[in-house]
């Protein structure tokens, strides 16, 4: 799909939606032509795969020809493999990026993936082993940022799973314009899985979306996952160029003990509550705090207390670390119709269409007067970044038609036929 630009929608059928497109450096025009696997059943993808090898052999005037086809899957791959080994190049000199999401990723000529913004980025000395400041943007934030813990360089790596996640699905794991619903999915909700994803990618993506840190799939085990073996490219670095104790080596049991002390105490120097959590359950509370008229003690109020101890016993997402390929199995559903409006409630100086967010009278608006959208949002302040850096020959992940951006709804998880037009 890198030799190929969406330009306008052209028609659309039962099976899929056909767009006009321009193969890139030579000006020709296609038809590109994209097929949703997600909710297809295993016949229709058969036919579908029929339908592509029949076509790939045919070469008559008098007969369309299909020039290429695609699939999600094997493109998420190739970027996936390349965001691992720039990954694994920053934490092996103590780097996180803090920022990790769709905008700051760019492709280049010949489907080359360049990691951008780095100005949320840390470099962590060997006396710092957790950090507490909370930047970045909250679809893609683990679960330890947005109940605002110390945290290390495991939150970048939920970061990836998020973004391929949302390559291959077309939205991300937890998707909602409530930034204080989205936090009660991060924390709380398991990912739904798509049935047509492959049994390598979901679990390469379960240990990345494992909720509790000291669970999640990281260094040097990521490396060897069969879903990326032998297709990342570890920059060779001399052992005088590496910090000490980089983060893709695996740590010492004294190393652990080290870190988890330093996230005890950083814990203990947080105020009780953070910021959004804080108005999370402030907006609970009256709930609970509801008058109610003093009742005599009865056999069914005593039955009821055990069931109630239970669920009070049970422990949260974040403190359970359960392997990832023990997660239960959920379908995805598409979310454009679930999409909350309760933002506004929260934000009245905003007003929200889909992933839109437009400014009323009165609210701030950015340097730049654009919208904004609940991806640039930061749980400690409202105003967004808007000096993405660009690149000469790449564009930006966003615009990329094929991945993300105006086209996310109708193109991601798509197999694509592309084909020339009279």
């Amino acid at each position: 799909m890198d030799n190929y630009h969406v330009l306008e929608l052209i028609g659309e059928g039962s099976f899929g939606k056909v767009y006009k497109g321009r193969r890139k450096y030579s000006g020709k025009v296609v038809a590109l032509k994209f097929i949703p696997k997600l909710g297809r059943s295993k016949k229709d993808l058969e036919n579908l795969m029929k339908e592509i090898e029949i076509m790939r052999g045919l070469h008559n005037e008098n007969i369309i020809e299909m020039l290429d086809s695609f699939e999600t899957e094997k493109e998420v791959q190739v970027i996936a493999a390349q965001l691992v080994s720039a990954l694994h190049y920053l934490h092996s000199h103590r780097i996180l990026h803090k920022d990790m999401k769709p905008q700051n990723i760019l492709l280049g000529k010949g489907g080359i993936v360049k990691l951008c913004d780095f100005g949320f980025a840390r470099a962590m000395s060997l006396n710092t082993l957790v950090l507490t400041s909370i930047k970045g943007t909250p679809l893609y934030m683990a679960p330890e940022l947005v109940e605002e813990k110390p945290y290390d360089h495991t939150a970048d790596l939920w970061s990836l799973g998020c973004i391929l996640y949302e390559l291959f699905v077309g939205t991300p794991p937890f998707y909602t314009n409530s930034i204080f619903q989205l936090v009660s999915l991060i924390i709380k909700d398991p990912v739904k899985w798509p049935k047509n994803m492959s049994a390598e990618f979901k679990d390469f993506l379960q240990g990345l979306l494992t909720k509790n840190p000291r669970g999640r799939l990281s260094w040097p085990n990521l490396l060897h996952h069969p879903f990326v073996a032998e297709k990342v490219q570890v920059s060779p670095s001399s052992s005088s160029e590496l910090p000490e104790q980089p983060f893709t080596e695996e740590p010492t049991a004294k190393q652990k003990a080290a870190r988890e002390k330093a996230s005890r105490q950083k814990a203990s120097n947080l105020p009780a509550g953070t910021t959004i959590m804080r108005k999370l359950k402030g907006r609970e509370q009256p709930r609970d705090e509801s008058p109610k008229k003093q009742e005599a003690w009865t056999n069914k109020k005593a039955a009821a207390k055990p069931e109630t101890q239970k669920q009070e016993s049970e422990p949260s997402a974040t403190d359970q670390s359960e392997p990832w390929n023990s997660v239960k199995q959920v379908e995805p559903t598409p979310r454009e119709d679930r999409i909350t409006r309760d933002y506004a409630q929260e934000f009245p100086s905003v007003e929200v269409e889909s992933r839109k967010v437009v400014r009323r009278e009165g609210g701030t608006k950015g340097k730049d007067g654009l919208r904004k959208s609940i991806e640039q949002v930061k749980l400690t302040e409202e105003e967004s970044r808007t000096d993405r850096p660009t690149c000469m020959d790449g564009t930006s992940l966003l615009q990329y038609p094929l991945m993300v951006g105006n086209w996310k709804q109708l193109v991601l998880s798509f197999r694509l036929l592309v084909s020339l037009v009279d």
